[in-house]
């Protein structure tokens, strides 16, 4: 009775692209922006194109190793870096969610501020958790289904803004320079 269980590719794809949306544009982006202005939405580029000879490394490991993670890549070179590598990717992994946890429940609040102001930010992430564990016994597909909704949810603010920064940016010279001018009066 062992039945394998796999995610498909749209449902990784859906997975990651949701913890990349959380975690690296709604929790970084203002802190970037703060920092670098206009060149922060270039630094996810950068960043992405840094990280393609690690994800090839990854892959190429996989090949070889199919089955065992970080301690089935580390062990022909050391024993203990195998297990160094494993305990250090569970508590980097274990900080990451707990930080998206603890944020996406600060953001909860200050989006219901009536409503959750009994509730103190830690037990709010708590039941956050408590509910994605929930879901989480249902199947497999409950929680890709879960992921797209997530996906679609934090895609449609970001559509907003970029849809709203085009449809306001000024489009003739005389605006730009009547709006420059403006700023220097005030």
């Amino acid at each position: 009775m062992n039945k394998s269980i796999k995610l498909s590719l749209k449902d990784a794809i859906f997975m990651n692209l949701n913890i990349m949306i959380g975690a690296g544009i709604i929790i970084n982006s203002v802190l970037l922006t703060k920092n670098v202005g206009l060149l922060s939405s270039l630094s996810y580029l950068l960043l992405g194109v840094c990280l393609l000879p690690l994800i090839k490394s990854i892959a190429t490991l996989i090949e070889f190793y199919p089955t065992g993670g970080f301690y089935a890549y580390a062990k022909p070179i050391c024993p203990l870096l195998a297990f160094i590598s494993c305990w250090s990717y569970f508590f980097g992994k274990l900080a990451s969610a707990t930080l998206i946890l603890f944020v996406s429940a600060t953001f909860i609040k200050q989006l219901f501020p009536h409503g959750l102001a009994f509730i103190q930010t830690t037990n709010l992430a708590f039941l956050i958790l408590s509910l994605f564990i929930y879901l989480n016994l249902f199947n497999l597909k409950t929680g890709s289904k879960l992921q797209q909704l997530f996906f679609v949810a934090k895609s449609l603010p970001i559509l907003f803004v970029v849809g709203a920064g085009i449809i306001l940016l000024p489009t003739d010279r005389k605006s730009t320079r009547l709006n420059s001018s403006h700023a220097n009066i005030s």
